[in-house]
């Protein structure tokens, strides 16, 4: 079989639609759920108030994630036409990673009597994980692909957190007997102001997963 002719040729011998397709579906995860905080922020009132909560959470454990990112992207590195044993490595690597934020989702959970930050960090670090299993990265320069990632996330998170604290933005569902009925505990805008939050986790994962995808049919 020539390499033209196989499945793990370099992208560069693909077709558009396939690379399309591929770093849609790998990026699949994080554009759901984008989707979901906005959803959250439009018609909280079909949702089950521990999701709400839940997103909160998301947003806080992405924060911790985030520091660690840079560590996983070195230690997951994955070519995008690398065979299977080579993408299981580094979805194995995702997931001992992800095992010291899962106890500490735990102990979390267990505080807040609530599975939901347990569930949460599963999906988080679930959704990296699948990214390597399905598409690996793009191109030879896996360990540089991953880190420019992690930086757009980073000042993403940064840049967002501020915006969506200070800008005054609109209730749509969240109406005082919604945000009354979702019982927040604690204080602070988040808490006052849902929105602010759930607006922020719209914006963080659906632009993030945006320039990744930008990031991956440019190479």
């Amino acid at each position: 079989m020539s390499r033209a002719n196989s499945s793990f040729a370099p992208a560069v011998e693909r077709s558009p639609v396939a690379l399309v397709s591929a770093a849609l579906v790998a990026l699949a995860p994080q554009f759901a759920t984008a989707v979901t905080f906005l959803a959250a922020w439009i018609a909280p009132a079909r949702m089950p108030p521990g999701l709400v909560r839940g997103l909160l959470v998301a947003m806080l454990l992405e924060f911790l994630l985030l520091h660690s990112y840079a560590f996983l992207n070195l230690a997951t590195g994955v070519r995008e036409w690398a065979k299977a044993g080579e993408r299981l490595r580094g979805a194995l690597a995702a997931l001992g990673f992800g095992a010291f934020y899962l106890l500490m989702a735990g102990a979390i959970g267990l505080a807040t009597q609530s599975m939901m930050p347990v569930w949460t960090i599963l999906w988080l670090v679930g959704s990296r994980i699948f990214e390597i299993l399905v598409a690996g990265e793009p191109g030879s320069g896996v360990a540089s692909t991953r880190s420019e990632s992690w930086l757009r996330h980073l000042l993403l998170y940064i840049v967002l957190a501020v915006l969506t604290a200070v800008v005054p933005l609109p209730a749509l569902g969240l109406s005082s007997e919604v945000v009354a009925g979702l019982e927040l505990s604690g204080s602070g805008v988040w808490v006052e102001k849902p929105q602010s939050v759930l607006a922020f986790g719209f914006l963080y994962f659906g632009l993030g997963a945006w320039f990744d995808l930008r990031a991956r049919l440019r190479r």
